[in-house]
Order: C-alpha cells, then structure tokens, then sequence
C-alpha cells in the first residue's frame, strides 16, 4: 500500500476487489492513509440526490453540467457529510459505480480535454460513448 511492488493478492487493487465483493468500504485511502470512519456511507438513494443536487447547484451559478471525477468525493465529503465508498457499493472502482445502471439515465462518465468528467444526461439520455468531445461539451452546454 506505500507504492512498492507487491504480488496481485497483497496490492490495493486485490484489497478493494474483495471489500467490493463483500460490499464494504475499505478501510485506507490513497497512499495509505486511514479513510474517515466518522462520515456515513453513501446509499445508492443518497449518490443519486447528492448528483443532482452538485448539477442543480452548478447550474443555478451559469456553470456547465459537467464535474470532474476527481472532485466527486470530495464533494460528497465536504457538502453533503457522506463518505463515497465503492466498494461498499459493489464496485471496485468509482468510474464503475458512476456509471451502475442503479443511476439510470442521470450522468454519464466521458473524457474531456484529458480529464474523466461526470456530464449530466439532462434528456434522460446517456451520452454515447463514441460521440465527439465537441457534440459531449454541446449536450452538457460547456461555455
């Protein structure tokens, strides 16, 4: 967990892997540190309130629909007091859980100028994934 070269069965991606089986969060963050025990784990209900709230929010200041995935968490953590766990939700990885059916049509995972972003899908429609960045920036009205 500190970077070194371990075997597949020692490495973060096995430990999260097996906590994702079981449905629990782990219980490190990046580079080891410990992942705050004092939030409450996020529930499927609460990621997609918490969502459209972060979507309502950005658009009532002029922003685009459209949140950086390596500023979901956070978000979460800081606004809403929840801790975004995904493997307490099944999944391995938060790309994974972002896009779980259980979200239905509300966002969708693209990349954007180099950047994982989560892009409201406004229409009830997920954005294609072979669509340009350009028709992805139009969809999501990125100024």
């Amino acid at each position: 967990l500190d970077g070194s070269i371990v075997p597949f069965h020692h490495s973060e991606d096995y430990i999260k892997q097996q906590c994702a089986a079981r449905g629990e969060p782990v219980n490190f963050g990046r580079f080891g540190r410990k992942v705050s025990s004092e939030l409450r784990v996020a529930t499927w209900q609460n990621i997609r309130e918490c969502i459209l709230d972060i979507f309502n929010t950005q658009l009532m200041r002029g922003h685009a629909g459209v949140i950086t995935l390596s500023n979901v968490k956070r978000l979460f953590r800081f606004n809403y007091n929840l801790e975004l766990s995904e493997t307490a939700l099944g999944h391995a990885r938060l790309h994974d859980v972002l896009q779980d059916e259980r979200l239905g049509q509300l966002c969708a995972v693209r990349c954007l100028d180099g950047r994982q972003v989560l892009v409201h899908c406004e229409d009830g429609t997920r954005p294609d994934a072979t669509r340009s960045v350009d028709a992805t920036r139009r969809d999501a009205h990125i100024r």
